[in-house]
């Protein structure tokens, strides 16, 4: 363990503050989508998948931004900083919409016309991925890193805002509200893709830069061996491989759904197009034959 860790305090290191934050949040989570959910219109039951999805959500939350990675990210490695915004927006942001139900953020984000006008424009795909990747590599620009860094209420604000413009991005993919809803799957497969596309200056940026870009990190000591160059580049191919981790997957689960319902879709339409064709048979099949029928009405004719 590097000595800058050894000598740091408990308070520095896991943010006890944030423990109890991160504590009455799941208890909230847990009283209203249980004992409370009767105080909420049409709500329904959470299934352990959605609430699996918020305390994954709330770990995240925690483990950027009260375990030791936090003390790394903001006095020794550029790259742990970026292992953070990573874990945030990525991770966190949605698992957090997998794991909130509808019904609880209905009233919020829906009960109050100016409020609902205002998140219906900011949830549409094309402005909700415009203003995440703006925020996103505005905040890694090397004036705005070394600033924010040097200042907490700054810091706190870029990192609250970085979530929120997260889950804007993620809205049009997970979102939790049929009012707000969610792309079709084929259109998500696309809307994934040039977010994926836009990381890529950001991260080529950081990458290939020639020279380490924050000077915040100037006087840091040098840990585990890593030079400035070796953890900036890291933490650009951090940002990339973060990114994909996350869209790649979605990408394939919209394109599965959709090949499910093409399928499901073809297999009825098959059904449907054949039952007249199949009861027409089988009337033919039904019906006796003229010679037949008349050699069973003979007899009848018969003195």
């Amino acid at each position: 363990m590097p000595a800058e860790l050894r000598h740091a305090g408990f308070v520095d290191l896991w943010h006890p503050g944030l423990i109890a934050v991160t504590l009455i949040l799941a208890v909230a989570y847990l009283l209203t989508v249980g004992p409370w959910r009767g105080r909420f219109a049409d709500s329904t039951a959470v299934n352990g998948r959605q609430q699996t999805a918020f305390f994954l959500a709330l770990s995240t939350f925690y483990l950027a931004m009260g375990s030791p990675m936090d003390f790394l990210s903001d006095h020794l490695l550029m790259s742990a900083h970026m292992a953070e915004h990573m874990m945030l927006t990525f991770v966190m942001a949605p698992l957090l919409l997998l794991g909130t139900p509808g019904w609880l953020i209905r009233p919020v984000l829906l009960g109050r016309p100016r409020v609902r006008r205002v998140v219906e424009r900011l949830t549409r795909p094309l402005t909700a991925m415009i203003v995440f990747n703006v925020v996103f590599s505005a905040v890694h620009l090397p004036g705005i890193y070394d600033l924010t860094l040097h200042n907490v209420p700054l810091h706190f604000t870029e990192h609250a805002v970085l979530i929120v413009t997260a889950l804007l991005m993620w809205w049009p993919v997970l979102s939790p509200l049929p009012e707000l809803p969610r792309l079709p799957d084929m259109t998500q497969i696309g809307y994934l893709f040039l977010n994926e596309v836009f990381q890529t200056i950001a991260f080529a940026l950081i990458t290939f830069a020639d020279h380490p870009l924050y000077a915040v990190y100037a006087g840091a000591p040098q840990i585990w061996g890593i030079t400035r160059m070796d953890d900036q580049q890291a933490g650009g191919l951090l940002m990339k491989l973060g990114a994909m981790a996350a869209l790649v997957p979605a990408m394939w689960d919209a394109f599965f759904r959709w090949a499910r319902r093409e399928s499901a879709f073809r297999t009825d339409f098959t059904a449907v197009t054949a039952a007249p064709s199949a009861r027409a048979d089988t009337t033919r099949t039904d019906a006796p034959p003229p010679s037949a029928a008349a050699a069973q009405a003979a007899p009848a004719l018969r003195p």
